[in-house]
C-alpha cells in the first residue's frame, strides 16, 4: 500500500511529467472499479501535493501534455472519450467521432503517443486515430487490413515522427508507418506485444508477454534474451537507457542486452513507464515513483 493519503482509496493508472516530481496523475476509484463501474480522477502533482482537478465516467487508456498548450493534460478512453484539462481545472470533452461512427463500435482503444504535434491512438481491429494540431480527429489506416472478422488489434504505437511509427499487437504483428501507410514488418514472434519504443539511437524495442523482448536494427528484428518471465507491459528510452515495467517489477537493459531487475525504493509495484526531459515516471497501483536520472523519489 502507498504512503500517500489518495492511495488508500483510488489506484494510480498513467502519468504524464512535466518535471521530476510536477506533472498529472490519473486515478481511479476503488470503490467504482470493485463494481466494475468506468471511472477516471485527473489530478495535477506539484510535489507531493495531488489536487483534483476533474471526474470522468470512462476508463482512461492515454494520457499526455496536449501538444502546444503548456501543461494541460490531454486523456483518451477506450471507447473514444476525450478529455482536456488545464492545471487551473478548465475542462473540455468530445469522443472522437469520423462520419458518424466511433470507437465504441469500431474496436476499443488500447494506448497512443504523442508525435509532431498528434496525438496518435491505436487500438483493437488494427484501428488508428491521429489528432492533428487543429483537435480534429482523422483514421489514419492506409495500408492496413479492413473488414477482417478475426480478432486482433494493436496494444501500443510509438516513434519520433509521423514518417516512422511502430504499432505492436496480437500475435506479435508489428506495423510500420511512413508517413502515408502502414506496411507489416516480419515479427520474431508470435508473442502478444504489448509495448514498444524508439532508443535515442533510432533502435526499436518491443516487449510482450512471459518476459519477451526484441529490438529492430534497420528495421531487422531480432530476440532478445530478457532471462525473465514476467509479462512486461511498458517500454520507454530515458537518457539513453531502455527501461521496462510490470505490474511488480521494474527493470533496465544492461550492456549484454539482458533485462537487469532493478525494483527501486523496495516498493511492490510498478506499472506504465512515462517520461519528459528531466525524469523517469512509473505508476504503480498504489505507488509513483520518479528517475531524474540519479534517484529514485516516492512521489505518490
Amino acid at each position: 500500500m502507498g504512503s500517500h493519503p489518495y492511495s488508500q482509496h483510488f489506484s494510480y493508472v498513467i502519468g504524464a511529467p512535466i518535471g521530476a516530481d510536477e506533472g498529472w496523475i490519473v486515478m481511479a476509484m476503488d470503490h467504482l472499479d470493485e463494481q466494475e463501474q468506468p471511472n477516471a480522477v485527473f489530478a495535477s502533482l506539484q510535489g507531493t501535493n495531488l489536487d483534483v482537478r476533474h471526474v470522468v465516467n470512462f476508463k482512461t487508456r492515454f494520457a499526455a501534455l496536449l501538444p502546444g498548450s503548456g501543461n494541460d493534460l490531454i486523456a483518451v478512453g477506450e471507447l473514444g472519450n476525450v478529455v482536456v484539462v488545464s492545471p487551473a481545472g478548465l475542462v473540455s470533452e468530445d469522443v472522437i467521432t469520423i462520419n458518424g461512427v466511433t470507437p465504441e463500435t469500431r474496436g476499443a482503444l488500447r494506448y497512443g503517443t504523442v508525435v509532431d504535434g498528434r496525438v496518435v491512438m491505436v487500438g483493437m481491429g488494427k484501428r488508428v486515430y491521429c489528432r492533428e494540431p487543429n483537435g480534429t480527429w482523422v483514421i489514419m489506416e492506409n495500408g492496413l487490413p479492413s473488414g477482417s472478422k478475426e480478432v486482433t488489434g494493436f496494444e501500443e504505437v510509438a516513434g519520433k515522427h509521423l514518417g516512422a511509427l511502430y504499432a505492436v499487437g496480437w500475435r506479435g504483428e508489428i506495423w510500420k508507418y511512413d508517413g502515408s501507410i502502414w506496411s507489416a514488418m516480419s515479427s520474431p514472434t508470435n508473442i502478444l506485444l504489448t509495448a514498444v519504443c524508439v532508443a535515442d539511437d533510432d533502435r526499436v524495442y518491443a516487449v510482450g508477454l512471459q518476459g519477451a523482448l526484441f529490438r529492430a536494427t534497420n528495421d531487422q528484428w531480432e530476440a532478445l534474451d530478457s532471462e525473465i518471465h514476467d509479462d512486461l507491459l511498458s517500454i520507454v528510452c530515458f537518457r539513453g537507457e531502455i527501461y521496462a515495467a510490470s505490474l511488480y517489477h521494474l527493470y533496465r537493459l544492461n550492456a549484454a542486452n539482458v533485462l537487469d531487475r532493478i525494483d527501486p525504493l523496495g516498493s511492490d509495484c510498478y506499472g506504465p513507464l512515462s517520461t519528459c526531459e528531466q525524469a523517469l515516471w512509473t505508476v504503480g497501483q498504489k505507488a509513483v515513483l520518479s528517475y531524474n536520472g540519479k534517484d529514485w523519489a516516492h512521489i505518490a
